[in-house]
């Protein structure tokens, strides 16, 4: 229990730091937190800074390199003051980024302190995960060459070894605008936009949380107009596909310009994808499977990550966490007995680096 209240306080700690993208000193008082955790170690920090977001790679000072990096985030998504007050409740850790990632980062972060003098580990320390990551782990991606890299991610009982990419569209529609009394004079846009997004929508199967692993489409914000008496002459709306290994991106965009739909690629990101018979994917569940008591399987996941950077680069690349309740919600949880045995597990896999 000794060492469950250690990690817990590391956790509590992080999570008292209000490290969204809107407080760039809190970000770096994050990174700081961290420096000061190795201080007196003998460890090696590698800073980097790219639009006021800032990352730390850490490993031994004898190494620049590592066969085996944990990768972290400390940003967090914005909550209510109340949250970044973390509270234990009922066996539960309460708190902004109690699960996403905080209290995994804390875990890999006291196994990295116990095992980097004899092993071949190191951290990577991010703070941009939470708005794509392209300042912090896209950056460092190309400047390290681990063997493996374990994401501190949540995740719900596998390690997972599959992630979905991403492709983010604005879609565009433009008009004629006139009194709204009278629309015949005019030519709505927004209506033009609506009968495009249904267009959009026939291209992709009905998903479900049996049929998950297939592409999906997401309209996530529309906008277009000045007021209700006039008709609209411009409109647009986001768009937000996730696609699988099986997607034909190439074609998909060859349909929406044979149905003249006006797009704009905002990003396109690779799936993160490891093979699950990879030899430390298979050890890593095993060893999870012996301290979590479930059977852990390798599994696929919908969303996304920064740990799509490093498989992109061919480095075989999986997440593995404490499983989180309400993860970006208002009541953002993990249950702290999970702690003790991501903790082993932790040091178990970086003992065979």
């Amino acid at each position: 229990m000794a060492v469950t209240g250690r990690l817990l306080k590391t956790a509590k700690d992080l999570i008292s730091i209000e490290s969204v993208k809107s407080r760039p000193e809190k970000l770096k008082e994050c990174i700081a937190y961290a420096k000061k955790f190795f201080k007196g170690q003998n460890v090696r920090f590698q800073e980097f800074e790219f639009a006021e977001k800032p990352s730390i790679v850490v490993t031994a000072k004898r190494r620049k390199n590592a066969g085996l990096f944990f990768l972290i985030h400390l940003d967090v998504v914005e909550a209510e003051k109340r949250q970044f007050k973390p509270a234990v409740k009922k066996g539960m850790l309460f708190g902004r980024g109690s699960g996403d990632m905080k209290t995994n980062a804390a875990i890999a972060m006291h196994a990295f302190k116990e095992t980097f003098a004899n092993h071949s580990v190191g951290l990577i320390i991010t703070t941009d995960e939470e708005i794509g990551g392209f300042n912090g782990a896209e950056k460092i991606a190309g400047k390290v060459k681990p063997e493996f890299v374990i994401g501190t991610e949540p995740t719900q009982n596998g390690v997972v070894v599959k992630e979905k990419g991403i492709l983010l569209l604005k879609i565009k529609a433009s008009g004629k605008a006139a009194h709204g009394s009278r629309p015949w004079l005019g030519e709505n846009a927004i209506e033009k936009l609506m009968k495009d997004l249904q267009a959009i929508g026939k291209l992709f199967k009905k998903a479900s949380a049996r049929n998950y692993w297939i592409p999906t489409m997401n309209i996530g914000k529309i906008s277009g107009g000045d007021a209700a008496n006039k008709v609209p002459d411009s409109a647009k709306a986001l768009v937000d596909i996730r696609f699988t290994e099986n997607f034909r991106k190439k074609e998909f965009l060859g349909k929406l310009k044979k149905l003249k739909i006006d797009f704009e690629i905002l990003e396109n990101e690779p799936l993160m994808e490891t093979k699950k018979s990879n030899y430390f994917v298979q050890k890593l569940a095993r060893i999870h499977s012996r301290n979590s008591g479930r059977k852990i399987h390798a599994i696929k996941e919908n969303g996304a990550s920064d740990g799509r950077f490093f498989s992109a680069r061919g480095i075989p690349t999986v997440m593995l966490g404490i499983p989180c309740l309400s993860i970006h919600g208002s009541e953002e949880s993990i249950n702290v007995s999970e702690i003790q045995k991501i903790y082993k597990t932790y040091r178990e896999i970086a003992e065979q680096f």
